[in-house]
């Protein structure tokens, strides 16, 4: 995730988000959907928004900014799953 590079399966997604699962890394992920929508067969679905990382130092918080887009499918038991999960490289928040 904050590599920029391609993440595919389970244990290389776990992986790549193992800073932002930490509660003791100081960094956190924090994302506004803007837009949502479901195709008419139900199954099929798409988010888009903006994402904030934050992450605590010593010298205070540095937060980047980025926008993303997460495509969703329903499987058989009715349960939502990301299927595909794509952001713009995080750019520093001249505010922070």
């Amino acid at each position: 995730f904050l590599g920029g590079g391609v993440t595919k399966g389970r244990d290389e997604v776990v992986a790549s988000w193992s800073v932002l699962l930490d509660p003791e890394s100081g960094t956190s992920l924090r994302w506004l959907p803007t837009d949502a929508r479901v195709a008419d067969s139900g199954d099929l679905a798409y988010t888009v928004g903006e994402f904030t990382i934050t992450r605590s130092g010593a010298d205070g918080d540095r937060k980047a900014r980025g926008l993303y887009v997460t495509v969703w499918g329903r499987g058989d038991d009715g349960r939502w799953r990301v299927l595909v999960d794509a952001g713009s490289p995080p750019q520093p928040d001249p505010s922070s």
